[in-house]
């Protein structure tokens, strides 16, 4: 598992109260909750509802951090906003057009001696990160001024523990193969993911186990959203060349292209419909994907 139990100690010691006064909001004694964050305890581990109070707490979101760099996700904040009015609105959107100039500008820098070292990678993909930050900020505006409240396709209501139900159960594989590749037997797999018994649920080693084996991240989609933070799968790649990194570049600019005009047409009347922002939704999402496949393409340059 890497340093996740590492991770895991910290994110425990991260808050300020201390040790033992979160053991007591976890209903733990301190004793147990200091077996669960020994990174050399190897047979009691965190649970992943306590991860999640563990993160709000401390405020302090590593465990989802190195979920996601486990499973090859970026990992986005996506506040969310109360109020809106069109100077609002018209702020988040120049906003968000200002970022993409600005991440654009940085790539190009970057590629002028057409290579790229590691500190040119990390500032681009920081860049891009608040890019995709300022792109959330305006859907959750443009949700706010469409006065929809209802779950947009991408941005799905599942809870932790029906989504580590839907992982199971959603799959090819049986749930004696699954139990057997994250070393469980079947009757614990059932009872750790049965939505009728809430607390006893999968350790973080054991989700993290899951996610992996079913190639599902339904799981962490959920506690990213419980986070309020967004999970964006990053593709892989195994070679570039330079027609494969035009051809990300492309693909970005367009996919950005689309989304602008979906966003536009959208407020010609005035009105956003829910069908309208599940299509700017849908397009913004396909938009990071590729803005991400192009950050994939520039990680290999500097492999």
């Amino acid at each position: 598992m890497g340093n996740l139990k590492e991770t895991v100690h910290k994110n425990c010691h991260a808050y300020s109260g201390g040790i033992k006064l979160l053991a007591e909001k976890l209903s733990l004694h301190t004793n147990t909750l200091h077996n669960k964050c020994n990174a050399r305890m190897t047979s009691s581990h965190l649970n992943l509802q306590e991860a999640l109070v563990v993160m709000h707490l401390s405020q302090d979101i590593s465990i989802l951090r190195l979920l996601c760099r486990k499973t090859h996700h970026a990992c986005v904040s996506s506040e969310t906003f109360q109020n809106i009015s069109d100077m609002v609105l018209f702020e988040a959107w120049t906003s968000c057009d200002m970022e993409h100039g600005i991440t654009a500008k940085i790539i190009r820098d970057a590629l002028q001696d057409k290579c790229i070292d590691n500190t040119e990678f990390q500032k681009i993909r920081s860049e891009m990160f608040i890019d995709f930050s300022r792109q959330l900020e305006l859907l959750d505006r443009l949700r706010q001024f469409s006065g929809h409240t209802e779950t947009t396709p991408v941005n799905n209501d599942l809870t932790l523990i029906n989504a580590i139900y839907e992982t199971i159960h959603n799959t090819s594989k049986k749930p004696t193969e699954i139990a057997s590749s994250i070393n469980l037997r079947e009757s614990e797999l059932r009872k750790k993911s049965d939505p009728n018994n809430p607390d006893d649920i999968l350790t973080v080693e054991e989700t993290l186990s899951l996610m992996s084996e079913t190639k599902n991240y339904s799981i962490l989609y959920a506690l990213g959203k419980e986070l309020r933070h967004t999970c964006v799968a990053i593709p892989l790649y195994d070679g570039i060349n330079d027609m494969e990194l035009l051809d990300a570049w492309s693909s970005w600019s367009d996919e950005r292209g689309d989304t602008v005009s979906v966003i536009h047409t959208s407020l010609m009347d005035g009105t956003i419909e829910y069908d309208e922002l599940a299509h700017i939704e849908e397009e913004m999402f396909q938009d990071f994907h590729t803005e991400l496949a192009l950050l994939a393409r520039l990680w290999l340059m500097i492999q």
